[in-house]
């Protein structure tokens, strides 16, 4: 006969809440870390190169940077509130824990398919669609610091109508509030005396962080650096999506591919096969420790149905070809333990 099995299964309730609860907590730490680099790497940026910038861009700056606050507050929050559950378990079941859980990689972990925890991979890309959004915002801003360096915008004439008040880091400075002769509303950086019409670039791309007027090569150069940092962190989130995407569809594949070959004929759904096992991830529930646990006998006619299972298998995997018995066979062919 063989061994006894141990006191805690992979079935262990304890164990399996604990292992999601690591799962969840490395989620918020994940969402927390990259919350806060890209906040200070905004703040950063307009504090050093546009410290008295004003008018609808630093309004869609601020949206931004408050979203992120909000995201990098709750983040932080969930990953203690999770720290201090987890220092409330058993340590052995913390242990047992830690030696079933198998994390994705860090530099992975926005593109891993299937996710560990559905709702902390969510709310990170909640927070890396936030930062796709200040890369599209800032894409003007590029595109009118360039066209201001190379005298590719057109001139128009700038109305002052009156003075406001616009404070940052560098302290506090007057603007002008104004209008184009085109209509537009815009802030003119600078004071300038009212009623008197003043030659200005009128910006290429009116939209965004294209909104701020330059009134100087410095002010085009740093608009330029500032558009392209957050450009590029777009372009990786827009690689990360694809990636997503492709193991996304690989996992919907093979799924499908294992319940084709795990399926019997005439059965209602899929039945893992004897010697097989359980995929890694499958936790039962107490209904499904209860049959497992159950001293009652078998019938007769369960030992036929497992029976016709032996005899049924072959035949599967002989017609699903080499790759089907390999689903079918190895635990690790489970959809769930994709990793990359």
């Amino acid at each position: 006969m063989g061994s006894p099995e141990p006191a805690v299964t992979d079935s262990d309730p304890e164990v399996a809440a604990t292992v999601r609860l690591l799962h969840r907590r490395r989620g918020w730490v994940w969402t927390t870390v990259i919350s806060v680099v890209a906040w200070v790497t905004a703040c950063g940026l307009l504090g050093s190169l546009a410290p008295n910038a004003s008018g609808p861009g630093l309004a869609v700056a601020a949206i931004f940077i408050l979203l992120l606050t909000a995201v990098a507050v709750v983040a932080l929050v969930a990953s203690v509130i999770d720290t201090v559950r987890l220092r409330r378990r058993d340590a052995g079941v913390r242990v047992q824990a830690r030696h079933r859980t198998a994390h994705y990689p860090a530099r992975a972990h926005a593109y891993s398919y299937p996710p560990r925890h559905r709702f902390t991979w969510a709310f990170s890309w909640v927070m890396l669609a936030i930062l796709l959004g200040i890369g599209v915002a800032s894409l003007p801003g590029v595109v009118d610091g360039v066209a201001y360096l190379a005298g590719a915008e057109s001139s128009s004439a700038f109305l002052p109508l009156s003075y406001g008040q616009d404070c940052g880091r560098s302290g506090c400075s007057t603007v002008t509030y104004g209008v184009l002769a085109n209509g537009a509303s815009v802030t003119w950086p600078d004071q300038v005396p009212l009623g008197q019409a003043l030659a200005v670039r009128e910006p290429l791309w009116n939209w965004g962080y294209g909104s701020q007027m330059i009134d100087g090569d410095g002010t085009a150069i740093g608009t330029i650096i500032a558009g392209l940092l957050f450009n590029v962190f777009g372009v990786f989130i827009l690689i990360h999506l694809f990636k997503l995407a492709r193991r996304w569809l690989r996992h919907r594949q093979l799924g499908r591919q294992m319940a084709g070959v795990t399926r019997l004929p005439g059965a209602g759904r899929p039945r893992w096969l004897p010697g097989a096992g359980r995929p890694r991830g499958y936790l039962g529930g107490p209904a499904s420790m209860r049959r497992r646990t159950s001293a009652s006998p078998a019938s007769p006619r369960s030992m036929l149905h497992q029976l016709s299972i032996h005899q049924v298998a072959p035949a599967a995997s002989q017609e699903a070809g080499s790759a089907g018995s390999r689903c079918m066979n190895s635990p690790l062919a489970s959809p769930s333990m994709i990793t990359s």
